[in-house]
């Protein structure tokens, strides 16, 4: 866990704009419960790639736990958005709806099939 902690940082201090490395600070911000922090990474993530499902997930996730549901519905429509051109994507967006759905019970989505 360190390792990924000093390689994550060092790839920031690199390239601070790195979605993916901004997503993982925040993923681990998170881990170690330092909320605030992990939100500012999280969003900085999007900042840095709007498309980012994993990040939009997480926040959206995170928004929900602390009680900002509406904040929440907010970044889980813009990853239903998200042209997802990969399973593991159209399963992050499913759990987004399933959120939604949680969130507002008078929400109904249709799901189309998906052939690769």
């Amino acid at each position: 866990m360190v390792k990924m902690v000093f390689y994550n940082y060092k790839s920031l201090s690199l390239n601070p704009q790195n979605d993916r490395a901004l997503y993982l600070a925040g993923a681990i911000a998170h881990f170690f419960r330092q909320n605030q922090k992990a939100e500012k990474y999280y969003q900085k993530s999007l900042v840095a790639n709007p498309n980012n499902l994993i990040a939009i997930k997480s926040l959206s996730f995170y928004l929900y736990d602390v009680g900002r549901k509406l904040e929440a519905v907010s970044v889980i429509k813009q990853g239903l958005q998200v042209q997802a051109s990969t399973q593991a994507n159209r399963r992050r967006q499913v759990e987004l709806a399933v959120l939604y759905m949680r969130i507002d019970s008078t929400v109904n989505f249709t799901f189309k099939e998906y052939t690769n």
